[in-house]
């Protein structure tokens, strides 16, 4: 980068003024060369816009000269994570970023510090510091309720009530840095809408096809029996009445003895908790239930 005879005189002129603490790098021109930019030229110095001469005996006399070149602190700035390569003379990292107009937030970390002193090959470290608020929109499950209905066949349900989902605004603070979250804060929460509660009704109301005696008539793993008062193809609710146990079990036909009310399968026998030595049950209750 070479500049015009006016502005290397301009550069020459700041640095005598400037008068700064620094070794220069010196070139000596021989005897004969009367152009200070055609010197710097042949002698392939790059000159960057903030770098400081000053030159002893003036080129145009042709009688040689000496250059001394001062180079400005090269600084290197990582911002939010963009690098970039200056040159400054400022003295403070501060005066530094006001010099080149790069503005630092009230929550940006600066590293080093403001105040620290600008030194040849630094990197400074600027992290942008972002605080902002989001809202979440939650559902809240509604919750079932069942409740028992006298009025409803034992084995059915009905939907009294329908559910309806609630809903809940939850606004958390963001913490950024260099546009990645660091921190997630609860600050608030809303009620929108409560849940409403799904109640259900289930029958306890037993129609009975009777009671009497239960004896088996078939070896089988099946859920079968034969009744005189239950239809062919209906299922039916056989409850032992000494010990509370029950089982489901299909009817697939009668003509049963009328000191009998079914005959059950060996295997639907002993679900009902007796032994096939025992023969009979004496006291079971056939129920109703809807078709399986």
């Amino acid at each position: 980068m070479f500049t015009s005879s006016a502005r290397l005189h301009q550069r020459e002129s700041l640095a005598r003024q400037t008068n700064p603490l620094k070794e220069p790098e010196i070139y000596i021109a021989p005897a004969g060369i009367f152009s200070l930019s055609e010197f710097l030229q042949e002698k392939q110095v790059t000159l960057y816009p903030e770098d400081k001469i000053e030159v002893f005996a003036a080129p145009f006399l042709g009688i040689g000269f000496q250059v001394k070149v001062y180079r400005a602190d090269l600084v290197t700035v990582l911002d939010g994570g963009q690098r970039r390569i200056y040159r400054t003379w400022q003295k403070t990292v501060g005066e530094f970023l006001k010099e080149k107009g790069i503005s630092v937030g009230e929550k940006d970390e600066v590293q080093p510090a403001l105040d620290s002193v600008v030194k040849n090959g630094m990197e400074i470290q600027i992290s942008r510091v972002s605080e902002e608020e989001i809202k979440e929109k939650l559902a809240l499950p509604y919750p079932q309720i069942q409740k028992p209905d006298p009025s409803l066949v034992k084995g059915r349900t009905k939907v009294v009530q329908a559910g309806q989902t609630g809903f809940k605004v939850r606004t958390y603070r963001l913490v950024k840095k260099d546009g990645q979250v660091i921190s997630k804060e609860l600050i608030k929460e809303e009620l929108l809408q409560e849940p409403k509660a799904e109640i259900i009704a289930y029958g306890t109301k037993i129609i009975s096809y009777g009671r009497g005696v239960a004896s088996f008539y078939l070896p089988s793993s099946q859920m079968l029996a034969a009744s005189n008062v239950v239809p062919k193809g209906q299922w039916v609710r056989v409850v032992n009445l000494a010990n509370g146990r029950s089982v489901d079990v299909l009817v697939v036909g009668g003509g049963l003895r009328s000191d009998r009310i079914i005959d059950l399968t060996t295997a639907a026998f002993q679900a009902l908790g007796a032994p096939l030595s025992q023969g009979l049950i004496l006291d079971v209750r056939l129920e109703k239930i809807d078709s399986r």
